[in-house]
């Protein structure tokens, strides 16, 4: 052992010095230092470890592996933290290990357990590079972050591991292992283990209890501010809090945001700049803050190859460290230190803030937070009723009895819960959240930005969606705050048990305004809220991140654009099959996507953000890729061995109805059918993927059902079988189908499956529509069709009414649907696109109809949708828009075109 160990050490010596010189004499950028210190480490590992298991493998036998038939040789993983995890080592830094083996079993020639020779092999690793001889030490090993630190074991299995940080880790072990990575041994094993243990370090939602645990971290080390004046590294403003806080954004959403998952500070704060969470000016001030700390901590540690981070006292040892930083004096260095830690620590203080914590060890603020507003005041005579209250007049009439109760009540149960943090947070909330909604109820509008403005009780259109300009809207019959209060209830009963959403609330105030906001509207986005508060993340999204991916993209472009990029995010955040042991969190995964997508588009849609075109194009282009990965999942679970090496071929589903027209809204089903050009000999799996690929899609989850799905459509409805050729539904279509069943096939198109038989299917659904009708007999058709379904609507202003009658949604559907049947095969331009609103683009453009009428129908049509769509979000504001000249117009334009038998080449001059 004594040969191995000088050869390591003298080794290391002979890189450090040309790793020394180049640092001091400015032949090497920061980058490079640490990227080549850390190489070395690596490089030093792998040797001391392949020479360890190799001493203890001659004299024990290899480890082997236990597990029925496998008689696999077992290796150790290194797995690296901290700055070695992050490859960013000092010149003299200690290295931050965590071993583990993958499996348990025996050694072949002793029969020890595998435990007990990995022990050993880590005790002798330790030896090797890390004790100190004659000729130095290879380097400081600290263990300490290993399971249980210094009362674990030294090594542990993979399984052992993961229990750990299932029960036991944590919230500083989830910050060490932002910077994890295997490092030596079995790396690709290593890399493995430490993908599995990536939702204990990323939560799957906002993790905003992360600020919390940051802060108190940091408190701890810096409890004594005198000890670190001096400290480059733990000081206020030193490299310790640039780290806190990028690491802390990266705990936040990490879960959610791929590239922020980075062992690396340089890459994390390029990210967080690319996802606009951080600045420009931010990023460049803190990485310049940092390296400039990193350098000085290099030539402090270059002098004496010792771990110090404290500035010099004595005089030469000062003038010594300017002139390796190439400063003229201390004083000059000394200067810039102090400015970079300033601006640091001022980018830094809108996450930690020092004020808060000081209050905190003060055990000041406990009841109230920093809100100082009449909500503080109510809270105050909440949580402590015989305490004095100036406001108590006013805060009788502000406040009734009822409100008293809820707010009562929920403070009680706040106190009982388990969690200590849970009534500090809920303390610290509750004033804000009380300020917030007392602006928003009894009539006081309190928003300037981004909400309707109305004129007359109306809004403006364009293009059929509400034009929102920069006023207010009046809440004149703003709800009272105890039906308000009731409303959250359930909400804020339901976080108790995710406090973290508590801290979510408290610290920011733009979503609490927003839940506010959603609270006085109505019962329908609180009751979501209540039901999943995960939502409340797209609250934090709506007010923190960019626009949503359907408003970076023009109408033209959404559908193209839009639809790679959701892939891409499934890509990341599921598998690419289901496992059977974890397929209902795989599908709790999924549900958990489509319903933030479709809350925020809501959202959106509620705050004016998005046309309903949009909103429909959105919604359907997240069910579309839902449908692919589902499908995908359902192939995988079926397909024969002779298939495992092959894609899907030859089976596609078409989306009919909203779905195949681009127009899903809120609780919208999904009417498909399923089509295939397989042979006989694989009926059997073909129905078994089929019945699959439904129950995939209708399997319940935590977030409800995935889609309610309808293939009635099918050739033959409920009599069909599940799946048809493409032959057999070519066959049905053309000799038995009904003319509803043609008009549905105008709205189908394929949504997923087989590139080749969707386009066989398209040229098909051209065929059988451009085939010669007699025009006056389809007319009639129609006509009496729409009559039976308008049978029993009731008069009333509901969605349903407004669908089905007169001057409603159908109207306009059925005679885009006759203009099709009744003229693609005069202009096949007709059959160009599935949806309403572009047919009647067309049949402007071939000249069915004139311009205007077109164009009137199509932003008809629009407001019509949007209002059902408010109707179904319980909006405030479908109540306040005057829609029936609208229907008027649209009935007009039916009894024209439909019922007085007026040719659409006329329809200009009526």
């Amino acid at each position: 052992m004594a040969a191995i160990q000088r050869r390591v050490r003298l080794l290391r010596y002979r890189l450090q010095r040309i790793i020394i010189w180049r640092q001091l004499s400015g032949r090497a950028s920061h980058e490079e230092t640490v990227a080549a210190l850390s190489t070395m480490a690596d490089e030093l590992l792998a040797v001391s470890l392949a020479w360890s298991e190799a001493a203890l493998t001659r004299v024990e036998g290899a480890p082997l592996s236990d597990a029925e038939g496998a008689d696999r040789v077992q290796s150790l993983v290194v797995l690296g933290l901290g700055k070695l995890g992050g490859r960013e080592l000092n010149l003299s830094s200690d290295i931050d290990l965590i071993c583990a083996y993958p499996e348990p079993g025996k050694t072949a020639i002793t029969g020890k357990t595998n435990q007990q020779f990995f022990v050993s092999v880590v005790q002798l690793l330790l030896k090797v590079l890390g004790e100190t001889t004659g000729d130095g030490f290879g380097f400081r090993i600290d263990l300490r972050l290993r399971p249980y630190g210094d009362s674990g074991p030294i090594v542990q299995s993979f399984a052992a591991t993961e229990r750990y940080f299932e029960t036991s880790g944590r919230d500083w072990e989830r910050y060490a292992f932002i910077k994890a990575r295997a490092c030596a041994g079995e790396i690709e094993q290593g890399t493995a283990l430490l993908e599995r243990l990536r939702p204990f370090v990323y939560r799957r939602y906002l993790d905003f209890a992360a600020i919390d645990a940051m802060r108190e971290m940091r408190a701890s080390i810096r409890r004594d501010h005198r000890s670190h004046a001096n400290n480059v590294k733990l000081g206020a403003g030193g490299i310790r809090d640039i780290e806190f806080l990028v690491q802390m954004l990266q705990m936040i959403w990490g879960g959610r945001i791929a590239s922020l998952r980075t062992n690396s500070l340089a890459s994390a704060l390029g990210a967080l700049v690319d996802e606009q969470l951080l600045g420009e000016a931010d990023q460049a001030l803190l990485w310049q803050a940092y390296v400039l700390f990193r350098n000085t901590e290099h030539c402090l540690q270059a002098f004496g190859d010792e771990q110090t981070h404290l500035l010099p006292d004595d005089a030469t040892e000062r003038e010594r460290l300017a002139i390796a930083m190439r400063f003229d004096s201390y004083e000059l260095l000394e200067a810039r230190l102090r400015s970079e830690r300033s601006g640091v620590l001022g980018c830094v203080a809108q996450w930690l803030d020092e004020d808060a914590e000081a209050d905190k060890a003060n055990g000041a603020g406990s009841i109230g937070g920093d809100s100082t507003g009449v909500g503080a005041a109510i809270w105050l005579g909440i949580s402590e009723p015989d305490a004095p209250v100036p406001l108590v007049a006013e805060l009788s009439e502000t406040v009734p009895g009822r409100s008293v109760q809820v707010l009562r009540e929920f403070r009680a149960m706040a106190a009982r819960n388990p969690e200590g943090v849970v009534l500090a947070r809920v303390d610290a909330l509750m004033p804000r959240l009380l300020d917030d909604l007392l602006v928003n109820t009894d009539g006081v509008p309190a928003y300037e930005d981004g909400v309707p403005a109305y004129e007359d009780g109306a809004a403006a259109y364009e293009d059929g969606a509400a034009t929102y300009e920069d006023g207010a809207a009046t809440y004149e019959d703003g709800a009272p705050l105890d039906e308000v209060l009731l409303r959250l209830e359930p909400l804020l009963k339901n976080v108790l048990r995710r406090s973290a959403y508590l801290v979510l609330l408290s610290e920011n105030d733009g979503v609490r305004s927003e839940l506010a906001r959603l609270a006085v509207q109505g019962s329908y986005f609180t009751s979501l809220l209540a039901k999943h508060p995960a939502l409340l993340e797209e609250l934090f999204a709506r007010v923190s991140l960019p626009e949503l991916p359907a408003q970076r993209y023009s109408q033209q472009d959404m559908l193209a654009l839009l639809q790679p990029e959701l892939r891409e995010e499934l890509a990341v955040l599921l598998p690419a099959q289901v496992a059977d042991d974890l397929q209902q969190q795989h599908f709790d995964l999924l549900a958990q996507y489509k319903s933030q997508h479709q809350f925020r588009a809501l959202l959106a849609l509620d705050r004016g953000d998005l046309t309903v075109m949009q909103l429909a194009d959105y919604l359907t282009c997240v069910a579309e890729s839902v449908i692919t990965v589902v499908l995908d999942w359902a192939w995988r679970a079926v397909r024969s061995d002779a298939d495992q090496h092959t894609d899907l071929q030859g089976f596609v589903v078409l989306g009919y109805g909203k779905l195949g027209g681009y127009e899903l809204g809120v609780g919208s089903d999904l009417d498909i059918v399923l089509v295939h050009d397989w042979d006989r000999s694989k009926q059997g799996i073909l129905h078994q993927l089929a019945r699959r690929l439904l129950n995939y899609l209708a399997v319940q989850t935590y977030f409800g059902q995935l889609y309610e799905v309808d293939i009635r459509l099918r050739p033959s409805g409920r009599d069909g079988t599940m799946v048809s050729s493409l032959d057999g539904f070519a066959s049905y279509q053309q000799d038995a189908a009904w003319l509803w069943e043609h008009q549905a096939l105008i709205r189908a198109r394929p949504v997923a499956g087989c590139a080749r038989l969707g386009a066989s299917f398209q040229a098909l659904r051209r065929q059988i529509l451009s085939a010669p009708r007699n025009q006056n007999d389809t007319l009639t058709k129609v006509v009496e069709m729409r009559e039976r379904m308008r049978a029993n609507i009731p008069a009333t202003v509901s969605a349903s009414e407004l669908k089905q009658g007169a001057g409603g949604i159908v109207d306009i559907e059925f005679m885009v649907q006759y203009l099709v049947l009744g003229w693609a095969v005069e202009f096949p331009s007709l059959l160009d696109f599935p949806d309403n609103a572009r047919i009647l683009e067309q049949a402007s453009e071939v000249g069915l109809l004139e311009r205007e009428m077109a164009q009137q129908l199509i932003d008809d049509y629009a407001v019509l949708r949007y209002v059902v769509q408010l109707l179904a979000i319980d909006s405030k504001s479908a109540a306040r828009m005057d829609i029936g000249w609208r229907r008027v117009r649209v009935a007009q334009t039916w009894r024209a075109l439909m019922v007085d038998g007026v040719s659409p080449d006329q329809l200009g001059a009526h």
